[in-house]
């Protein structure tokens, strides 16, 4: 945490002057009482408080994480093929094929969805807090499936975070719990991005956190989050996977027989060195300090993925485990804090038509 209080060990003032040490002391004392103060008018306008109980969402449902047979290549085993090859190509370029094919697989759908749970673990001098992150992504291709990342496509996603658990005596862990409790989704019509802000959380009668909605919305670019260049392969991630960024020590490829068919379990650790563009986490880098807002400076710590495919190449489950640092601006220009994070994030996808409902807000 950057330092709170100046001058100290200066030497002693006379009596009729203050000392800049005091002044800038009794300067921050004041927007610390403001931030606590913004703290409470948040949670009061929002409904949030420091400690929120566990919702009922649930990312293992119908048909998510079920094999697609029913898809046009439901019935091949071209993943087979890969494994079998890993004493000629090495696990790496395995991992790396497979994943390309999965990103292929995608592409080519009229129509998947997705349904995810990540937890965020923030350590700040201190104290601690923890928020978790039900997320939705809807997405469908209205005319013929192609490879080009940037064919026509519309989607919706929902992200609903709340507050879990906020340890120690720090009200920067209270300050940063309670900016996380919010609700953002987002449509595209496929020219254009369509954001929209929650004005409060409640829970409905199925245990589940829902957002009241601001009437204001934002457009945003296209590709707000990241470009491709026509002919491109749309990527699962917004992390960059390729030959050079993945760690080749870290690469597991296990596999089990499941109702007839094999079943993979794919990881590897992304090197996570640098966030330059280009870099493996370019993207997601940028993402969350889009979402977190303020962030002076970020720096990833470590990076692993993790993805199971039938022997179809459909991906079924999706999971990363992400840590990072970050020096934040709770005051921009005067109080910035250092954050420790630790994000997990799993999800099941479905390519069910009936599970796959993009949400037009913008027309309802």
């Amino acid at each position: 945490m950057s330092e709170l209080f100046l001058g100290e060990g200066e030497s002693k003032p006379k009596k009729h002057k203050k000392s800049a040490g005091q002044i800038i002391s009794r300067i921050t004392q004041v927007l610390i009482a403001l931030a606590i103060v913004g703290v409470m008018m948040y949670m009061l306008l929002t409904g949030a408080r420091p400690n929120m109980e566990s919702d009922s969402f649930a990312i293992k449902t119908g048909n998510f994480g079920v094999n697609p047979v029913w898809m046009p290549y439901g019935k091949t085993d071209d993943v087979n093929a890969i494994y079998d090859n890993i004493p000629q190509t090495g696990k790496t370029q395995a991992a790396y094929d497979i994943y390309i094919l999965a990103c292929q697989r995608l592409s080519l759908s009229k129509q998947y969805a997705a349904r995810a749970i990540g937890n965020l673990e923030m350590v700040i001098e201190g104290g601690s807090a923890s928020v978790v992150t039900n997320r939705e992504e809807h997405y469908y291709i209205p005319g013929e499936p192609t490879l080009d990342a940037n064919q026509f496509r519309i989607y919706s996603t929902l992200d609903i975070t709340y507050g879990k658990e906020v340890k120690g005596d720090s009200f920067i862990a209270g300050l940063m719990q309670a900016s996380a409790v919010m609700g953002v989704r987002n449509y595209c019509d496929g020219y254009k991005v369509y954001e929209q802000r929650s004005s409060r959380l409640y829970k409905n009668e199925n245990n589940v956190y829902k957002a009241e909605w601001k009437k204001k919305i934002t457009e945003l670019p296209l590709n707000f989050e990241r470009g491709y260049n026509d002919g491109e392969l749309r990527e699962k991630t917004n992390f960059i996977v390729n030959m050079d960024t993945i760690l080749p020590s870290t690469v597991e490829i296990n596999r089990v027989k499941e109702g007839g068919v094999w079943k993979y379990d794919v990881s590897f650790q992304l090197d996570c060195s640098t966030t330059d563009e280009g870099s493996a986490t370019y993207y997601e880098a940028e993402a969350i300090k889009r979402k977190m807002g303020n962030a002076e400076s970020f720096t990833y710590n470590y990076l692993k993925v993790n993805f199971t495919v039938y022997e179809n190449g459909y991906f079924t489950y999706w999971a990363t485990h992400q840590k990072y640092s970050l020096a934040y601006a709770v005051i921009k220009g005067y109080l910035v804090i250092d954050i420790a994070a630790e994000m997990d994030s799993r999800s099941y996808l479905s390519y069910d038509s009936n599970e796959c409902k993009v949400d037009n807000f913008i027309d309802n």
